[in-house]
């Protein structure tokens, strides 16, 4: 039943595929004369997170407008990483070409204060000039939001330091980041989960081209196992429905599941009235014990980083050195404690 609903699908998706891609493209350059008018930034130029890191990062029982505040809160955090590092290829290429459409910008510009006319009289491949105007005005505005506002590495600071701001916003830090933020490889990683809008919408183009071939051929053949994972990783609430057993924030059976415990912490954050399973609390009541002795330890070194008033109790434990360092040493019941945040805790 489930592979020819997805073949259905697909067939609808093959047929409305023009539709979908005029819509895309309408939907875009609305957006973007809308974002231009109201806050005067280059759109095409602006980095987002991918559909893929947003699914990374949200937690399980997160509510849409708290993740939409934490992904605000990460942009600049995620510029100012980026920004300790050259500038990438495609910015060294949108520069020179920059620099080509301005050039032949000033040319036209300064031939038309000569003589007025000659921009509508004067044609150039059966174009007028005032055309080639206009295209090399638009090249030079598409390239220079691709382009860096700052020099290469003009940003200075710690690159591991700013990776866990940004994963303090994020909730997401792989073990094998850590120790190399400072490394390319780890940048063009980030970079992946961080593109430009103009690769996003490029991406989401060939989404509507390829959304048939996934539909109709890739995932029937996966309908099975989709199937199981569903089954082995839902259980019926009484009052709720069907739910993923992650969300039930049962610690007697995934207690040691990073995000199941940091997706805990963040919702015990923001609704504190609520009262979650016997282990979930005693977990909180030892996290608001380390946390006031690292406060402690904090005032007597002189570091300011955990009196942030604004700062939640999840953000100040991911950038607390202290846990940092416990996270990455010694071995508990055969798996490593950096590959959970806090789940070490139970050392």
């Amino acid at each position: 039943m489930l592979k020819k609903r997805f073949v259905i699908a697909g067939v609808l998706n093959f047929v409305l595929a023009p539709f979908i891609l005029l819509y895309r493209l309408s939907r875009f350059f609305f957006l973007a004369a809308q974002e231009w008018q109201t806050n005067h930034v280059h759109y095409l130029g602006t980095r987002r997170w991918s559909s893929y890191a947003i699914w990374r990062f949200r937690e399980y029982n997160e509510l849409p407008h708290v993740l939409d505040a934490r992904m605000a809160r990460s942009y600049s955090l995620a510029d100012r990483y980026l920004g300790m590092f050259p500038a990438g290829s495609l910015a060294i290429i949108a520069g020179g070409v920059s620099f080509c459409a301005s050039s032949l910008m000033a040319v036209l510009v300064l031939v038309s204060l000569l003589e007025e006319s000659i921009l509508l009289e004067t044609t150039l491949m059966g174009h007028e000039l005032l055309w080639y105007l206009t295209v090399a005005t638009g090249v030079f505005a598409l390239s220079r939001s691709f382009t860096t506002s700052t020099s290469p590495f003009l940003i200075n600071g710690d690159c591991e330091e700013a990776m866990m701001q940004v994963s303090a916003e994020t909730h997401y830090f792989p073990k094998e980041w850590r120790g190399q933020c400072h490394s390319f490889e780890v940048r063009d990683a980030f970079t992946v989960l961080f593109p430009y809008k103009a690769v996003l919408f490029a991406e989401e183009c060939v989404s509507v081209l390829l959304a048939p071939y996934i539909l109709c051929v890739s995932l029937p053949r996966l309908a099975r196992e989709i199937l199981l994972f569903l089954r082995s990783h839902s259980l019926v609430h009484p009052s709720t429905g069907a739910v993923c057993r992650f969300a039930e924030f049962d610690f007697k059976e995934y207690g040691n599941d990073a995000k199941m415990e940091s997706s805990f912490i963040n919702f015990k954050q923001n609704h504190p009235k609520w009262v979650g399973a016997r282990e979930g609390e005693a977990l909180m009541q030892r996290l608001g014990k380390l946390k006031e002795e690292e406060m402690e330890k904090s005032m007597r070194m002189g570091d300011t980083m955990m009196y942030s008033s604004h700062m939640s109790m999840s953000q100040q434990l991911m950038q607390s050195q202290a846990i940092q360092n416990a996270m990455g040493g010694g071995r508990m019941s055969g798996y490593m404690p950096q590959d959970n945040e806090f789940y070490w805790l139970e050392k």
